[in-house]
């Protein structure tokens, strides 16, 4: 019988913390894992390195060139290369991928917003591993929230409130913020 599928998305900034290997190495055994690190500091670094604004929209980073968009996607495949070895290191098997597109929607280099990923691919994977650092947690727990039940009343009552309460306790079962 064929293990359930999970997606791990893991901080740029916790590519390294023993914690997270841990907790990786416990679910590879359980899951067909698949991992997406993320740069997001990295990437704000080598953009003041280079006197480019950082600049976020309700979708993520905006950049305003392609050589903005090369140079995250540079820092993102270092940080695949380096999680390729590190699951190597555990033992697990898992695919590894970053959240840019480009062949897939006609060779424009478009980056995603790896917290979005969950709701985009909500439907294919079985549980989703979100690890981020313990300052994080309430917000991305209150992202997902909103999100799957703004998407409850559009997609499945269709009509888009124009009030909403946001219930804390309405969560989709499948995501699990972790914090480190």
């Amino acid at each position: 019988m064929a293990r359930k599928n999970a997606l791990a998305l893991i901080s740029g900034s916790l590519l390294d913390n023993p914690k997270v290997k841990a907790d990786l190495k416990r679910r590879g055994d359980k899951f067909a894992l698949r991992i997406c690190p993320g740069g997001g500091e990295q990437i704000n670094k080598e953009f003041e390195k280079e006197g480019w604004p950082i600049d976020f929209g309700p979708l993520g980073r905006k950049t305003q060139n392609l050589r903005q968009r090369q140079r995250a996607r540079s820092i993102l495949e270092q940080h695949a290369a380096d999680m390729e070895d590190l699951v190597d290191d555990l033992g697990i098997h898992a695919w590894i991928f970053i959240p840019v597109v480009d062949s897939e929607v006609g060779k424009v280099l478009s980056h995603i917003n790896k917290d979005l990923l969950p709701i985009f691919l909500y439907n294919g994977y079985d549980h989703f591993f979100i690890y981020t650092i313990k300052a994080n947690v309430e917000q991305k727990r209150r992202f997902y929230a909103w999100y799957w039940q703004i998407s409850r009343c559009s997609l499945d009552q269709r009509y888009v409130p124009t009030q909403f309460k946001l219930d804390p306790n309405d969560f989709p079962e499948k995501i699990e913020v972790i914090g480190v």
